[in-house]
């Protein structure tokens, strides 16, 4: 997150900063957004220049012990990420297992998560996903939930009482699988109820625990027992409701799939990127009617993903529905677009405009499709990894 934001938009962003609402400064800070005016891996260093911090505190996420914290490999990957520069980068110390230097003229520290520096002050604690897909190997290695539980006491051990906690899913920018979601969503509800570390967490979490487990052991029936169980005992938990609608999906159950689908964006809008992915799938088979169906529904979960719109205007034209493109385009070229992040999507527009101007006396019909029959129980199996990320090492 600290890759140096855009010069030409610098003094945009500190107003955006100093005088925006926190909804528009995070609508505004993600590509899909027509006037994006940093994307979210300038985020700290916005931060920086809009001298909101005094000290950066960076959580290594590692499986190593450590003294095993090396200065070299860190250097190496600030600097060729472009998060240091090489004057920074060179002035970097190690003691013990904590690396130490500056950034943007900022302090700034390196810091194993079994050895947390003390932070004096006012503090704002901010995760990302990826932190847990370095760290993640496999459930029998790492249980995710394993990790959910030492990084929330390592946080709990050092005495951080974050101001404020922000959390990056990175689901529709970085493409981490959406399964994944729980991860951070549980995370949040630990920080807010640390009485979970000792007095035990909720049953749907234990039932997901053992799902995944016994994923990757290959016992598909007991995966499945427990995905059924977790959406029946917790309904309005979003996670489960999702894990059990792919269930339905590999067990060639699309009506079930969609509605346990439907049922999990309502709660969290944030599993509507399913519905792009669904809708890729039924394009590929010809099955563009509910295609569209499905992308209408991802557009309306998602109002502030203009990139999205564009795509839905383009899909419309080109299977001849023109008069329902025509009105997309009409909102869409309203829209103020950026000319560093989207350059030239007016113009594309008024094309796209003028290839939409005539309505089509055909529209184009599905694909005619033959029924398959239900998939064999090998490809019934559930994934072997939630977070998206190859399994290695299986047992």
């Amino acid at each position: 997150m600290l890759t140096p934001t855009s010069a030409e938009l610098r003094d945009d962003i500190g107003r955006l900063i100093a005088t925006a609402s926190d909804q528009e400064i995070i609508r505004r800070g993600r590509a899909t957004a027509s006037d994006t005016l940093l994307v979210s891996p300038q985020t700290v260093s916005a931060a920086l220049d809009a001298k909101i911090f005094s000290e950066i505190v960076v959580i290594l996420s590692t499986r190593e012990a450590p003294d095993a914290v090396s200065l070299e490999k860190f250097v190496k990957r600030a600097t060729e990420a472009g998060f240091l520069t090489t004057a920074e980068g060179t002035a970097l110390t190690l003691n013990g297992s904590t690396i130490s230097g500056t950034v943007r003229g900022i302090p700034l520290r390196i810091a194993h998560p079994d050895g947390l520096p003390p932070v004096n002050g006012p503090m704002l604690l901010h995760v990302d996903l990826g932190y847990f897909k370095e760290s993640y190997g496999n459930e029998v290695k790492t249980p995710i939930y394993d990790l959910i539980y030492q990084f929330a006491t390592s946080v709990r051990a050092a005495g951080y009482q974050p101001t404020a906690t922000t959390l990056s899913y990175s689901n529709q920018e970085v493409g981490y699988a959406l399964t994944s979601r729980f991860v951070l969503r549980d995370l949040t509800q630990i920080m807010l109820h640390p009485e979970f570390l000792t007095d035990g967490t909720p049953a749907s979490w234990k039932l997901r625990a053992s799902a995944l487990y016994a994923s990757i052991m290959f016992n598909e029936a007991e995966a499945q027992k427990m995905t059924v169980q977790a959406a029946e005992e917790t309904p309005g938990d979003a996670s489960a409701l999702f894990d059990l609608a792919l269930l339905h999906f590999r067990h060639a159950e699309p009506d079930l799939g969609f509605q346990l689908l439907d049922q999990a964006v309502t709660i969290a809008p944030g599993y509507a990127p399913a519905y792009v992915e669904l809708a890729d799938q039924g394009q590929s088979m010809g099955q563009w009617g509910k295609s569209f169906e499905l992308l209408n529904k991802a557009v309306s979960a998602l109002p502030n993903d203009h990139e999205l719109r564009v795509r839905y205007a383009g899909d419309l034209i080109q299977r001849g529905r023109t008069a329902e493109a025509r009105q997309h385009l009409k909102t869409l070229q309203q829209l103020t677009w950026s000319d560093i992040y989207h350059k030239g999507m007016p113009e594309t527009l008024i094309r796209m405009q003028e290839a939409a101007k005539i309505d089509s006396t055909h529209i184009l019909p599905d694909t005619e499709i033959t029924p398959k029959p239900s998939p064999s129980r090998s490809q019934r199996s559930m994934p072997p990894s939630h977070m998206g990320i190859p399994v290695q090492n299986r047992p």
